[in-house]
């Protein structure tokens, strides 16, 4: 039942570096953010096991400095609206999926935000991640999609491709080099596979993790770690067809000397390709 004025939301913005004073202004900057309900923040982050949504005390993270608190105004929800968001949202965001540039808290919060009013939080709060991800072939290795994961093979590939295009544009135009169009036009194909973001700067979730076809379940299984030599072929493979599921640390497919049922596994997964479709 909803309170008789509603219910008080704001959105909770901090600081993760202390550069976002001079940057700010420009609608820029790297923030942590949270939907304050009541007195109880709820927010997102990276955890080895189960949800990585969590509730706290506003203002209690270590390593953010408080901004600014955008108020959402007396929501006319009642608490089992919320109780129940938040039962859709938390299988939605696993702690293992977090990444800083492709499931943040930013993420979170939008899709929280959105559930709670219909609209999205303002665009500045994640631009960061969206302009890296555009130049994600010149950031170090730990900022890069785990394929599969964060992102499909096949749409990382294009990533890469249309990074390294964006580079070598810059590099030619600085210095006056005159080269030919791309007759590929690599931009639309990205367009075309689907980004998991949405390039007008707020980012929207990446693929969800499923439940495997109930038709699998039972289906034998075979086990492999996914840094293992094996586990990195089957990756590799992806975009030529393999059927299967992949979690956090493992790979399933079907083949030779399969024994593991997937009822015993991580029940939620990424199905590899077609493999959600097999009958």
């Amino acid at each position: 039942m909803a309170a008789a004025d509603g219910i008080r939301v704001t959105l909770n913005v901090y600081d993760l570096l202390k550069v976002n004073q001079y940057f700010h202004c420009c609608g820029i900057g790297a923030y942590h953010t949270g939907i304050e309900i009541d007195g109880v923040e709820w927010a997102y982050g990276h955890s080895e096991r189960g949800t990585g949504v969590y509730a706290c005390a506003p203002g209690s993270h270590q390593h953010a400095i408080f901004r600014e608190k955008i108020e959402l105004g007396q929501l006319d929800i009642s608490y089992q609206d919320i109780a129940e968001t938040l039962q859709r949202l938390r299988p939605r965001f696993p702690g293992f999926r977090y990444h800083l540039l492709y499931y943040n808290c930013n993420h979170f919060t939008a899709d929280f935000y959105h559930e709670l009013t219909t609209e999205y939080p303002p665009p500045y709060l994640n631009r960061l991640a969206a302009l890296a991800r555009r130049f994600i072939c010149c950031l170090p290795k730990s900022f890069q999609p785990r394929p599969g994961i964060d992102i499909s093979p096949d749409e990382w590939k294009l990533q890469k491709k249309t990074c390294s295009q964006r580079v070598w544009n810059g590099f030619t135009s600085f210095f006056g080099v005159d080269t030919e169009d791309d007759d590929d036009n690599v931009e639309a194909k990205v367009e075309d596979v689907g980004r998991q973001s949405n390039e007008m700067l707020l980012v929207r979730s990446p693929p969800r993790l499923e439940t495997p076809n109930p038709s699998h379940i039972s289906r034998p299984w075979r086990k492999i770690p996914n840094q293992s030599t094996e586990g990195k072929a089957v990756e590799e493979e992806q975009e030529l067809g393999t059927l299967g599921y992949k979690s956090e640390d493992h790979t399933y497919v079907e083949g030779e000397d399969a024994d593991v049922d997937l009822e015993s596994e991580d029940p939620l997964m990424v199905p590899m390709n077609s493999a959600s479709n097999i009958n």
